[in-house]
């Protein structure tokens, strides 16, 4: 691993000898009768031997990983490629991030906020994401969608062995190492950016022969929040419409959201007459149903019903994920025998007896249905009835079902909420909150929360072991989103699919075992008013839930719960409870 033999003058090999053998500070080099940048040779040592590790005062180990550089070139980076036992090399700095992080994705926003255009010619800046977006193992395409994220483009490697992520530190973790000796000077969690400017610069001055530097204080706003923390409250406030759907053409169309309604409260689209959407997803709830799972089926479920009220913003829908569109979500209740058991011939009929007119005014002539012959009055993918139909009136009726699924998703697309008092503080009233919720807001930072509970809806969609109680009538664990793959393989209605309007490139919805027991992040906006809380329902407070982050969820062992929680879920004092719940009992709707 070592570089190649440089012949340097005396004085730059005085610094590196003497960091190696403990010559005392500031003595002067030795005389050799040899003019500085004269003949002498240096020879190199070889890289530091271990044992390695990624903690302060640990020599740090000289791995190669895959990635893309800072001029965009994918290929290998070699982080011993900063190593110079002696010769003049950059400090390496190593900012270790998940792509589903939010103080991640700030750090690295804001890159150019620590790391200035003289800097650049005396550190060298790896970044290394050891998850995706979905907290999934990363690749290489991982790296390069990191790095267009970036302010300031750096080396970004992809590690998905973790190898240098600890359990007691969260992200993004920023390594100043030395590249004289590869040790790791500074180890620091989610620093604020005079922090890493300050670490980097102190290490170049030492290799440079200069007087070590004096740190800066931290600039923090309302006495509290680091430059970075402030932008991302700021990133905090809904304000508009969500995302345009193009799958969905119809999912802004007024009219649309008018039918999507009506049809949400329709109990008669199930063939016992008696379950709708409104049913699970009471609209004086929260469009909840306030029950630990959810009850308003047929048959009893195992999951807590999530509010829709802000669904529309979601990368992916469901605890588990397994619907990529806010349409696809809405179809699949319909036909799940625990929930509707309906189907979409049955849902067909419907739409033609009662809503024809009001269907044929959005989407266009209806088929034949009265026509019993061709169009059976139940039946779906599997069933007899559904295989002995010709494949057109098959795709005839399938396409009556779709477009229900897209009217209930621009209903629910029509949702908006008023701000609430962390939207009024993040725009500037700093009375908005009090100081013990300013205090909880602060201790968001402060025990990681924000590394997956970030932008307008506090969450990053992406899918996290926690070991909260599952819902199970048998106190079965739940896996989670590792089952979800499978399911959404076999669906004909994603994004990618024949009934999709934009025919999007597919989606990668792994099966990684790092995600067994792992649910999507509940967002944050609107917790307040959305209990009980878990993908089980189990935990009836919100104090309750606190606690259980407090202590990184249920042990290990414990029947009710599986997977492995990440290493950056950190524990934190209990003194920190009641400010946090003072701070999250502000996030309602405010509808």
């Amino acid at each position: 691993m070592a570089p190649p033999t440089r012949s340097i003058g005396r004085s730059t090999l005085w610094l590196a000898l003497s960091a190696c053998t403990g010559s005392p500070e500031g003595a002067a080099p030795p005389e050799t009768g040899e003019p500085d940048g004269g003949a002498a040779a240096c020879v190199e040592a070889s890289y530091p031997a271990g044992p390695y590790g990624v903690s302060k005062g640990d020599v740090l180990e000289g791995r190669t990983l895959e990635g893309v550089r800072g001029d965009g070139a994918r290929g290998a980076v070699r982080l011993s490629d900063s190593f110079a036992s002696c010769g003049e090399s950059r400090v390496l700095v190593v900012r270790v991030n998940a792509a589903f992080c939010g103080t991640c994705r700030a750090s690295a926003e804001r890159t150019a906020s620590w790391l200035s255009p003289a800097m650049r010619e005396r550190v060298h800046v790896v970044d290394v994401v050891v998850r995706d977006e979905e907290n999934a193992p990363p690749d290489v395409e991982g790296a390069v969608r990191w790095q267009a994220r970036q302010d300031v483009r750096t080396d970004v490697v992809v590690d998905p062995s973790m190898a240098l992520v600890t359990t007691d530190a969260i992200l993004p973790r920023v390594l100043v190492v030395d590249p004289r000796t590869m040790r790791i000077r500074e180890a620091m969690a989610d620093p604020a950016p005079e922090e890493i400017a300050d670490a980097a610069l102190s290490v170049a001055a030492e290799l440079r022969g200069e007087a070590a530097l004096a740190r800066r204080a931290v600039t923090r706003v309302d006495g509290r929040f680091t430059t970075v923390q402030w932008a991302m409250i700021q990133e905090m406030v809904l304000s508009g419409p969500p995302p345009k759907d193009p799958t969905n053409v119809h999912g802004d169309r007024p009219g649309a959201a008018r039918f999507g309604r009506t049809l949400f409260d329709d109990k008669l689209l199930s063939p016992s007459g008696e379950v709708s959407c409104e049913r699970c997803h009471e609209k004086h709830r929260s469009f909840t149903d306030g029950a630990e799972t959810a009850t308003g089926g047929v048959g009893g479920g195992t999951r807590n019903t999530p509010s829709v009220v802000l669904s529309a913003w979601s990368r992916w829908q469901l605890w588990d994920g397994r619907a990529d569109t806010l349409w696809m979500q809405a179809l699949l209740p319909f036909e799940d025998p625990k929930e509707f058991g309906s189907s979409r011939l049955f849902v067909a009929h419907r739409i033609y007896d009662e809503y024809r007119d009001e269907y044929e005014a959005l989407f266009g002539p209806l088929p034949a249905l009265d026509d019993a012959g061709r169009f059976p009055p139940n039946g779906k993918p599997g069933d007899p009835a559904w295989n002995a139909m010709a494949p057109g009136d098959r795709d005839a009726v399938t396409r009556v079902f779709v477009d229900v699924g897209k009217a209930i998703a621009a209903f629910e697309r029509s949702f908006r909420v008023s701000p609430n008092a962390l939207d009024r503080y993040a725009l500037g009233a700093r009375d908005a909150l009090t100081v013990e919720q300013k205090d909880g807001l602060a201790a968001f930072f402060a025990t990681g929360c924000a590394q997956c509970h970030w932008g307008p809806r506090l969450t990053d969609d992406a899918f996290h072991a926690m070991r909260f109680p599952s819902g199970h009538e048998d106190f079965t664990p739940d896996n989670g989103r590792i089952e979800a793959a499978a399911k959404y393989d076999a669906s004909e209605f994603r994004a990618d699919g024949k009934w999709s309007d934009a025919k999007l490139p597919r989606r990668p919805l792994t099966a990684a075992p790092r995600l067994l027991g792992s649910f999507k992040t509940p967002p944050l906006r609107g917790v307040a008013v959305t209990p009980p809380y878990g993908h089980g329902g189990s935990v009836p407070f919100l104090s309750m839930a606190i606690e259980l982050h407090r202590t990184r969820g249920r042990p290990e062992g414990d029947r009710f719960t599986i997977g492995a929680v990440d290493p950056w879920v950190v524990p934190f004092d209990a003194e920190r409870t009641a400010s946090l719940l003072a701070f999250v009992q502000t996030l309602g709707f405010s509808r």
